[in-house]
């Protein structure tokens, strides 16, 4: 039985004019069987790059150990575009990983950098 996977594999955050934040994700898509120890084992996987700002899709590289037996006429880009929503997801995955990782403490209770401070004192600053 082979199942299939996709891993985000990386994240790049790019500024564009103003305060617009862009990300390019990379992902793979991965075809997996269990070997009799019931281990995973990749047989092939499919590596694509999302730029968000362009809204492309781009097929990258395919690797694994049947890779070679992968047809010419595959369908790449039809497969990268049908995988567009689940790359957007990636974007945000990717943020809210690291601002966990960060331990912003907005992630925590009532959102500490919003409050008022009713005293007249300056009102926490943003992390």
């Amino acid at each position: 039985m082979i199942k299939s996977v996709i891993i985000d594999t990386g994240v790049d955050w790019l500024q564009r004019e103003g305060n617009k934040l862009e990300f390019v994700s990379n992902y793979e898509v991965r075809f997996l069987s269990a070997d009799n120890m019931r281990l995973a084992q990749t047989r092939v996987a499919l590596e694509f790059e999302y730029e968000h700002g362009a809204e492309s899709m781009e097929f990258q590289r395919s690797w694994g150990r049947d890779s070679g037996r992968l047809r010419e006429n595959l369908d790449y880009a039809g497969l990268g575009k049908d995988m567009t929503p689940i790359a957007k997801y990636a974007g945000w995955i990717a943020l809210f990983r690291s601002l966990q990782e960060q331990q912003i403490s907005f992630l925590r209770g009532r959102y500490e950098f919003l409050k008022v401070d009713k005293r007249g004192q300056e009102t926490p600053a943003r992390h």
